[in-house]
């Protein structure tokens, strides 16, 4: 049994990314920044030990900041207009600090936030957030700021449906689940092609976890516009990163 971590460095996070794909064009549509640590410690451990330290909120904006700086702190093609999808915790969006966060962010990377997409998923340790005040108010500072709102993982949790009709997210990313399997799979078929449905004029729709080229190619027959997973491309750093 593995010993649970007692502390990290936060000098030694940084970010992969992975590529989210377009279907028709198979251009990359965004990335979604995934946090890594030099010293090889899991993002599950890494949040594990924040939270029993105390750091959970400083641990998720530190994430957040270093991934916009990473990702648009260099020059870019002149024409470049990827997205970067990044992950809160309900808790962040929900903490007292949370405005005065996103206020320091607009001094460098306002600009930029009309690029932003954020993730906000139903973990397990902070589902009963989703219905407080707080979590409503950082929601909708996202928005009057210029973020686009992404509900990640559904299909996973028992509200997720509620969670589509009451958040109204700009972009509705579909829990890997679905696409393991999905071309050998008639009732996964059937499901996100209502998925696809339902999505159609009001949100994007993006399958995680696309690992064949099957499960793509019956993805995008069943509607879904967009994909990630380690068949459109791996985690990894991005070429200027490899370059630095």
């Amino acid at each position: 049994m593995s010993r649970a971590l007692k502390s990290f460095d936060y000098d030694e996070l940084f970010h992969h990314f992975q590529p989210i794909v377009e279907g028709r064009s198979a251009e990359v549509y965004g990335y979604e920044a995934l946090i890594r640590s030099q010293s090889g410690i899991g993002p599950d451990r890494l949040f594990q030990t924040a939270r029993r330290r105390g750091e959970l909120f400083k641990l998720d904006t530190v994430s957040f900041e270093t991934a916009i700086e990473s990702f648009f702190g260099k020059e870019r093609a002149a024409d470049d207009e990827s997205l970067l999808f990044l992950n809160l915790l309900p808790s962040t969006i929900g903490n007292p600090l949370f405005s005065t966060f996103i206020a320091g962010l607009e001094v460098n990377y306002v600009r930029y936030f009309r690029r932003i997409v954020v993730e906000l998923n139903e973990s397990t340790e902070e589902a009963h957030l989703w219905n407080t005040p707080t979590f409503e108010q950082g929601t909708s500072l996202l928005r009057t700021s210029g973020f686009r709102i992404a509900l990640d993982d559904t299909g996973e949790g028992a509200s997720s449906l509620r969670k589509l009709v009451e958040l109204k997210p700009d972009v509705v990313k579909l829990d890997r689940y679905f696409a393991s399997g999905l071309s050998a799979s008639n009732q996964k078929q059937r499901i996100v092609n209502l998925m696809a449905e339902l999505c159609r004029n009001d949100a994007l729709l993006i399958l995680e976890g696309v690992e064949t080229e099957q499960d793509w190619q019956i993805a995008k027959h069943l509607g879904v516009t967009l994909g990630q997973g380690y068949w459109l491309g791996r985690p990894a750093l991005l070429p200027f990163q490899q370059q630095a």
